[in-house]
Parts: C-alpha cells; sequence; structure tokens
C-alpha cells in the first residue's frame, strides 16, 4: 500500500492560474500532476467548452447562461475563439484543451456537468464529448454525477467512465455495482470516518477535494488511488 496517491489537478492548476484554462492546464503539467481534470459545458449550438459553472458571472463577470449563448455571440463578446492569452481569460473549447493534452500520457478526467444534460439530449452531448476529445482518446475518462450519460459513453465507444457519487447510502452502491465503472469519485465528506472500508468493486477510488499531504496519505492507506486537489503547492513548489 502506497501513502502517496496519484494528484489529479482539479480544474488545472488553480493557484497559479483560471481554472478550466488552457495556462492552468499547462502549469498542472509542467508541476507534476498525475492527471488532470476538466469540466465540460454546451453552448447553446451543443459545441463541449470547458467551464464548470452554467452560468458565466463568477469567472468572465459577464451576465449569461452558457446554454443559451450561440458560439458567435461567445466570439463576438470576446470568450472564444481566439488566442489564449496568459493574462487574458480564454474559454477554451473541449477540442482545445486535448490538442494541448493529447500525446502527454497524463490521465485527463472529462466530467460533463449534469446541469448541461438538461440543455441537451445525453447521446447527442456524449457524441459530441467523444468526438472532440478524440485526440486523448488514450488518455480520457469520462465522469459524470449522471451515470445514464456513462452508460450511452460505453455504449458509443470503448471508453473509460468515473461516476461521481451524490451519496454514501445503499442505493449508490446498488448503481455502482450495476454500473461497474472503472472509477469512483467521492466528496470526502460523503465519506464514512476512518479506517471504516470503502466500497470494493471493479473500480477505483478518487476522492476530492484533498489539499493537505497527510489526509491524501491516510486514504492511500483506506486504498484511494487518487485524489483531486486545488492545491499543487501541498505537494510540489
Amino acid at each position: 500500500m502506497h501513502d502517496t496517491p496519484w494528484l489529479i489537478a482539479h480544474r488545472g492548476d488553480i493557484e497559479r492560474h483560471t481554472e478550466n484554462t488552457l495556462p492552468a492546464f499547462r502549469s498542472a503539467l509542467d508541476r507534476g500532476a498525475d492527471g488532470i481534470e476538466l469540466d465540460v459545458q454546451f453552448t447553446a449550438d451543443g459545441t463541449p467548452v470547458v467551464f464548470h459553472d452554467r452560468d458565466l458571472r463568477r469567472i468572465t463577470g459577464q451576465r449569461g447562461c452558457l446554454a443559451e449563448i450561440e458560439d458567435a455571440e461567445l466570439a463576438r463578446r470576446g470568450l472564444r475563439p481566439g488566442p489564449a492569452q496568459a493574462e487574458q481569460f480564454h474559454l477554451p473549447t473541449l477540442s482545445e484543451a486535448c490538442k494541448l493534452l493529447a500525446g502527454t500520457n497524463t490521465p485527463v478526467f472529462v466530467e460533463i456537468k449534469t446541469n448541461a444534460l438538461a440543455h441537451h439530449r445525453i447521446p447527442h452531448a456524449v457524441d459530441r464529448v467523444l468526438q472532440d476529445s478524440v485526440l486523448i482518446a488514450s488518455q480520457r475518462v469520462i465522469i459524470s454525477f449522471n451515470d445514464s450519460a456513462l452508460q450511452v459513453a460505453r455504449s458509443h465507444a470503448r471508453v473509460a467512465v468515473g461516476w461521481v457519487l451524490q451519496d454514501w447510502d445503499i442505493t449508490c452502491r446498488e448503481r455502482a455495482e450495476a454500473l461497474k465503472p472503472d472509477w469512483l469519485f467521492c466528496d470526502e465528506q460523503l465519506l464514512p470516518p476512518g479506517p471504516a472500508p470503502l466500497w470494493t468493486g471493479p473500480w477505483a477510488w478518487a476522492i476530492y477535494e484533498i489539499n493537505e499531504a497527510g489526509p491524501a496519505a491516510a486514504l492511500a492507506r483506506r486504498g484511494v488511488k487518487a485524489v483531486e486537489t486545488g492545491r499543487l503547492s501541498a505537494w510540489y513548489r
């Protein structure tokens, strides 16, 4: 049993750069992260873009729900497309992010946000994500709270999937056993107190958000393979 789990940079290196941006991903790679997690929303045209919130305000200061904004309007606002500059926010498409991450051999955990699926048919949305992430086909893991989306992903491609748990109860355990994902993701706050055992199955465990080396080591001793962190400086300079 190892005391150091994989470190997944949650939305990239968010200590040094705006979350879910190309500079954040590049910096996470440079600092030695073992994996990258990024979030996917969709524009009104169905284009997968790398963004966490349904609304633009928190990150960009602008108003608007991404699902209601067409690509041309985003371009008019200067959010995409355009050259990514270190100090100027650039909302990347999933394709752009995958071009950066391709060939690095770093696992990329692509989270399809549940609220995004409310605006688009799940099969079409999943297909677009698979299509636009084809450059990282050997690196990607499609993750979501929505297990139906993961079932669709598996039926449409040979792809690893990770289910993000909404709760720690018998219903979720039964759904996990039926889905048999490659990964189970869980908020640390949902876990039973240590050293209670985690569910056993064909999956690897990833726990979020862990920002200190001590708790990460304790989780590794419980069988956790990876932790998502927003604080790479706890391990790297």
